[in-house]
């Protein structure tokens, strides 16, 4: 994807829903999730115009954003992301839905968009956050620490607290 390649954050986790999508991005420099949604939202508007054969917006208005300030509501945003096609019964079962970044994120495919990294490393790997995503009940919020890794803090703290554009 030319936006990716193009501004410097990470892709954590994506779905993308027939009317939708959803994306957890990491901005690694001031202002980059802003670029980043500019030239991708710009570039499939460009596409989906030439597909369709027609000009002009194709957006209602401004993507909606808000920061995820802990490791908890990192898992909690994850879950629903990538549950969604599940919850919104497009498919039955989440590893039937092709367009989202769940195998990449359980290692089973290589060459993604998406670095799922910092997940994998506050939930303890790959078994384990396949485990979350089976066994998680969205209706208890509170027991997502459990699925957080014992060093869940220290992690947090090395990869995200660190202020954009800071070494």
């Amino acid at each position: 994807m030319e936006a990716k390649e193009k501004t410097n954050v990470s892709i954590i986790v994506h779905t993308l829903m027939p009317n939708h999508v959803h994306v957890i991005l990491q901005q690694h420099e001031p202002f980059a999730i802003a670029d980043f949604m500019q030239r991708a939202c710009f570039a499939f508007a460009r596409w989906s115009n030439k597909r369709a054969n027609r000009s002009g917006a194709l957006f209602e208005g401004p993507y909606g954003g808000k920061e995820i300030s802990d490791p908890f509501a990192l898992l909690l945003v994850t879950y629903y992301i990538l549950m969604n096609p599940v919850h919104a019964r497009l498919v039955p079962s989440v590893d039937l839905w092709k367009y989202s970044s769940l195998k990449s994120s359980l290692g089973n495919c290589n060459g993604s968009l998406n670095d799922p990294s910092l997940l994998l490393a506050l939930v303890g790997g790959p078994d384990k956050f396949a485990k979350f995503l089976e066994h998680f009940d969205a209706s208890d919020p509170d027991s997502v620490d459990q699925y957080l890794c014992p060093d869940y803090a220290r992690i947090w703290a090395e990869i995200v607290t660190k202020k954009p554009g800071k070494t």
